[in-house]
């Protein structure tokens, strides 16, 4: 199949009708509950299997999409409305929760929030047919996948910004964090530790949105003119400070007006999220800008899977780490009254600051004689 984008188009709406599992198991299964949650984790593992496939021919298209030298205000533009719609939903998705939950439906609330997912997810399929595909460069058939991946390989810096995003990745995906917002992990904590309702949980995560958004118009044009890879040494220096601010939440409820408590947890890292949406929102920027300035026109679509599918599978050993972390020490006293949660941190800043970073700073030492970004 040679279109990238007919590939995508495929591929992603296989992915996006697997949400409709979660939605549908009551009415197809009503009798057998106890299958539900190994048929969602089973779609969910198909649907993230797909996604991952079609992320390859979309960030190749796109990376031959958009001019090299506006790449960086490219993103940034396309982040913003993107934020938006992400605040808009996320607050909707809370509130429908919430009120199923208040109505002893939770179940019912769920349905409606994949519902609603899968179709959005298709209806978005369907705009991005609309967007021009430019003709990429194609590799000679006689050349084997072996060569292919050994000349993605051979790039200069290549290795070392895998190693380093994998790294990086791993390190957010220990607090639930993906794609520079807040998810499993961390809405786990808010619940388990803090007792916040949906409504609530989702004001974190459309506070980091909205960092993504405040932050958006410089990140283009910082990595247009330092290089995204210093604008990503930047924010890796800062982002364990953002995240750090999940040891201070506090405790009880706060008055905001006469009569609304709200806990302070929530008022604390309502205003936390934004930061942390800002920092880590800008490195998915800076993640994307690296893996097309890396990668070269001819075979870019094998060395960008080569690329994405390393950072996914390292990336994952964290979320399992954590896991298996949370459950050992789920009972265990640790210091300063901590949870797991709050130990993750320290992980996730020892990993940033004395693994990404050196691995940073050498990538730019091996890919700024090719010219990364004007400086």
């Amino acid at each position: 199949m040679r279109s990238r984008k007919r590939l995508w188009a495929i591929v992603n709406t296989v992915h996006r009708l697997t949400w409709f599992v979660p939605a549908l198991l009551p009415v197809w299964l009503p009798s057998r509950p106890d299958l539900w949650p190994w048929l969602i984790i089973a779609s969910f593992a198909t649907g993230n299997f797909l996604a991952n496939v079609g992320t390859v021919a979309w960030q190749s298209w796109m990376a031959d999409l958009v001019p090299e030298k506006s790449a960086g205000r490219f993103w940034n533009r396309r982040q913003i409305p993107l934020g938006f719609c992400l605040v808009a939903a996320t607050f909707l998705y809370g509130v429908l929760l919430d009120r199923a939950e208040g109505r002893g439906d939770a179940l019912k609330g769920f349905q409606w929030v994949f519902g609603i997912c899968a179709v959005c997810g298709v209806l978005d399929i369907w705009v991005h047919l609309l967007v021009h595909e430019p003709e990429h460069i194609p590799i000679e058939q006689r050349v084997s996948v072996r060569e292919r991946l050994r000349s993605a390989i051979q790039l200069p810096g290549f290795v070392t910004l895998t190693g380093a995003m994998a790294l990086w990745t791993g390190a957010q995906a220990m607090l639930g964090y993906n794609l520079g917002l807040p998810g499993f992990f961390s809405m786990v904590h808010l619940k388990e530790d803090h007792g916040v309702g949906y409504t609530y949980a989702a004001m974190i995560f459309a506070g980091a949105g909205l960092g993504t958004v405040v932050l958006s118009p410089w990140m283009g044009r910082w990595m247009d003119r330092y290089g995204a890879d210093r604008v990503f040494r930047f924010l890796a220096l800062a982002a364990p400070v953002t995240l750090m601010l999940w040891w201070f939440p506090g405790t009880g409820y706060l008055e905001l007006w006469a009569g609304v408590f709200v806990p302070r947890a929530i008022v604390w890292m309502s205003f936390a999220s934004v930061l942390q949406g800002a920092v880590l929102g800008g490195a998915v920027l800076c993640h994307f800008r690296m893996a097309q300035m890396v990668t070269r026109p001819e075979g870019r679509t094998v060395s960008m899977g080569l690329h994405w599918c390393l950072v996914g599978v390292l990336a994952s050993f964290g979320s399992v780490f954590a896991g298996w972390m949370s459950d050992r020490l789920r009972d265990v006293p640790l210091p300063f009254g901590w949870r797991p949660f709050d130990l993750l941190v320290v992980v996730e800043a020892v990993l940033v600051w004395g693994g990404v970073l050196p691995l940073l700073k050498r990538f730019e030492r091996q890919f700024r004689p090719s010219a990364c970004g004007t400086p």
